[in-house]
């Protein structure tokens, strides 16, 4: 038996809060998106510098021990973040790279 999906009747009407010509598009600094992105980057030595950071300051702050998985357990998935900082005065950006758990 095939049962017709309904559909709504309501009429659709795009925003009229703002014209057309006051909406921006936001961009993302050209900072990576990825690990892959970062290492295609003309900047790659300067995010290579960023993750170093990164890692270094996990280990000196003891953030995690490495453990053998127990079984049943799962591994949590983990990604890279990758921001330009510009501070006040300075031209040049710093690189930060953050790693952190997805989900």
């Amino acid at each position: 038996m095939r049962v017709e999906l309904r559909r709504s009747e309501r009429r659709r009407v795009s925003s009229s809060k703002y014209p057309k010509e006051d909406y921006i598009t936001l961009t993302d600094n050209d900072e990576p998106q990825n690990f892959s992105e970062a290492m295609e980057s003309i900047e790659k030595g300067e995010w290579i510098k960023a993750m170093e950071e990164e890692i270094s300051s996990l280990h000196e702050n003891h953030t995690y021990d490495l453990v053998e998985l127990p079984t049943g357990r799962k591994v949590l998935k983990n990604k890279g973040v990758y921001r330009l900082k510009t501070e006040k005065g300075n031209l040049r950006p710093r690189y930060k790279a953050r790693i952190v758990v997805k989900g």
